[in-house]
């Protein structure tokens, strides 16, 4: 990636925790935007992380409990198994996301699923 292609990473992924946290002031802007299935905003995220380089890994990242647009605690892969954003799971899970990490009520990514499948069982 050039200089220049990782400064746009950066300043467009700016833009959208911006707008994130506009939209969704109690939530964080990776995390609701794995809830809401934003697939390339998630990229984006994961870019700018990338061209940062902050010493914390991708998968580091991927598995903070943030909070989702409601102020509840969650993870990336959590949010969007509660929601069933099928291509945002597969994403997360092809960065090595665990599933079996908890939230402050000891629930995980498959508790999410379970409670909340209504669409399919793809997810």
């Amino acid at each position: 990636m050039s200089d220049s292609s990782s400064m746009s990473n950066i300043e467009r992924a700016k833009r959208l925790e911006e707008k994130y946290k506009k939209e969704f002031p109690q939530g964080t802007p990776i995390i609701v935007a794995c809830e809401k299935g934003n697939l390339v905003d998630l990229i984006v995220f994961i870019d700018r992380h990338i061209a940062v380089n902050t010493g914390v890994t991708v998968k580091q990242l991927l598995e903070e409990i943030g909070k989702d647009s409601d102020g509840y605690q969650k993870n990336t892969l959590m949010a969007a198994a509660r929601w069933e954003e099928h291509a945002v799971l597969v994403e997360l899970l092809s960065w090595g996301v665990d599933p079996s990490i908890t939230d402050s009520i000891g629930q995980n990514a498959l508790h999410y699923s379970a409670y909340n499948n209504k669409k399919s069982t793809r997810c």
